[in-house]
């Protein structure tokens, strides 16, 4: 009877010691972690390009050896494809916005990110790589706010499905970041823009004989016939007069109107990530200088007074866009950072649906980041003593400009933080704050930005 119960306390010891053991056999949630250190590339140094059985593939950038063509692609198989995957992760974003919920049980902001979503069409025309972004078959994917849509450039479309859709998922966040949530999405009304001719001879005077609104109407016909737009992309910061001439005689009309900073639904995962310092925010502090420099350049000779007042009121007017703007120091990196956020949720969804069942197909999965990880860390260092300062500067100044943090924080701290990735992909979770997990939780902008300024406009469309 002792032994039995002996025996019976010992059981729940045994079974966290196993756990733990288990636990340390895992690999860290990290590129270094399921990459070996980047030894599964450096290991497979003479293999130019990773290739999985549906035919996909990845670069290998350890590897040694002439350039070797990759393989041929279906590319309009693939780009099918990207289709199909495209509206699996507007799906995906679809669900964690409403978390289940009814859509009158939402808030207005929630529903605003939905349409934003909802509406967002995928570039039919990045197959043809016309874009500039695309030139060279480039491995790249762009949000584009003057037609509210995802390109995907043809140079992408060979990476493995698990890479895509957090790729996509990314592009699919740019329209609900930091600084597009400043902004309403808009519908341009065709038909109405068909009535004003290209000769502003026939306009009626009350555009004609306003600069201002002439170059809003100019600027939105070059956008026509796209349906749905960014107002920041297609309006530029105009006048509020044009905007409401606009919006009266029905040439746009709002779809989801802008959201105050504080009231975005992630803004708790946004605050999480601030506190990590791992990414480069512009603050209130170089708003401010942004503002000064621009009124000490704007009000020459003037006194004091002036400049300072001239100060204030570029401040203000720029400070609900402190996400959006470049200051002294860099741009801000928050809009990629929250993009990856929602990137992170679709991958995590789409690793749940599809787990990976080799070590390669594991890689593969974050093999654009690992890639460009793992090329950092190879890299042979400078020789500062025969390095001139200009290209030490330049180097510095490129740093500073870069909104894209680098491969190993992104992947590191958001895209491989979801807990469903990290069950998929067979690895344990770092020490570090999980900020996915704050998604849904609303809280202030450390840079304080003010709601003020923010454009609105006249509604003739509901948000559903």
């Amino acid at each position: 009877m002792v032994l039995l119960a002996t025996i019976l306390l010992l059981l729940p010891l045994t079974s966290s010691i196993v756990s733990a053991a288990e636990a340390s056999d895992k690999p860290t949630c990290t590129i270094r972690g399921l990459s070996q250190n980047c030894d599964f590339f450096s290991t497979r140094k003479q293999q130019a390009i990773l290739s999985l059985p549906d035919g996909t593939w990845f670069s290998n950038p350890s590897f040694e050896g002439k350039r070797v063509d990759p393989p041929q692609l279906d590319t309009d198989k693939r780009f099918k494809r990207a289709k199909e995957l495209f509206e699996y992760a507007k799906t995906a974003v679809l669900d964690e916005i409403s978390k289940g919920q009814p859509l009158d049980k939402l808030t207005t902001e929630e529903r605003a990110l939905m349409k934003k979503v909802e509406t967002l069409k995928l570039n039919s025309l990045s197959v043809s790589s016309k874009s500039p972004s695309c030139a060279d078959m480039a491995p790249d994917a762009y949000y584009s706010g003057e037609d509210h849509s995802v390109t995907l450039c043809a140079g992408m479309l060979h990476y493995p499905d698990a890479q895509l859709i957090k790729v996509i998922g990314h592009e699919i966040g740019h329209p609900i970041d930091p600084c597009s949530s400043r902004f309403p999405l808009v519908r341009i009304n065709g038909e109405a823009l068909k009535k004003l001719s290209d000769l502003k001879s026939s306009w009626p005077d009350s555009i004609r004989n306003n600069s201002d609104v002439a170059g809003a109407v100019v600027q939105i016909k070059k956008y026509t016939p796209s349906e749905y737009a960014m107002f920041s992309q297609i309006m530029n910061f105009r006048d509020p007069k044009s905007i409401n001439y606009l919006t009266e005689n029905l040439i746009l009309s709002e779809v989801a109107p802008a959201i105050e900073a504080e009231k975005h639904p992630a803004q708790g995962a946004y605050s999480c990530l601030i506190r990590t310092k791992a990414f480069r925010e512009v603050s209130a502090q170089d708003i401010k200088l942004v503002a000064d420099r621009f009124a000490q350049s704007n009000a020459l000779d003037q006194p004091d007074s002036v400049v300072q007042d001239l100060s204030s009121k570029v401040e203000k007017r720029l400070r609900p866009y402190s996400q959006c703007i470049w200051s002294a120091g860099g741009r801000s990196q928050m809009g990629e950072a929250m993009s990856d956020v929602w990137g992170a949720k679709v991958f995590g969804r789409w690793l749940t649906d599809n787990p990976p069942k080799s070590e390669v197909e594991k890689v593969a999965a974050i093999s654009l980041h690992a890639a460009g990880a793992c090329r950092q860390v190879t890299r042979s260092q400078p020789d500062l003593d025969s390095l001139p300062l200009n290209k030490i500067t330049e180097s510095a100044d490129r740093q500073i400009q870069k909104v894209h943090p680098s491969d190993f924080t992104r992947a590191d701290l958001i895209v491989l933080a979801d807990p469903r990735a990290q069950q998929a992909l067979g690895c344990q979770s770092t020490d570090t704050e999980n900020c996915l997990k704050l998604v849904g939780r609303q809280g202030p902008f450390r840079s304080g930005q003010d709601p003020t300024a923010v454009p609105t406009l006249k509604s003739t469309e509901a948000i559903r």
